[in-house]
């Protein structure tokens, strides 16, 4: 038996994930924390800004 997740998908459902600081490629903690852990990278864009 698995425990629901919220909002109803599977445990290992791809979700977007926002990061800025010293997570962006690049940067110190981006290796420690993110490399092999991400599908892809883009930059966010936020329209009528």
């Amino acid at each position: 038996m698995t425990t629901p997740v919220p909002g109803g998908g599977p445990a290992d459902a791809e979700l977007p994930f926002f990061v800025y600081g010293t997570l962006l490629p690049g940067e110190p903690n981006h290796d420690l924390f993110l490399r092999g852990r991400t599908a892809g990278e883009r930059p966010a864009v936020l329209p009528r800004a």
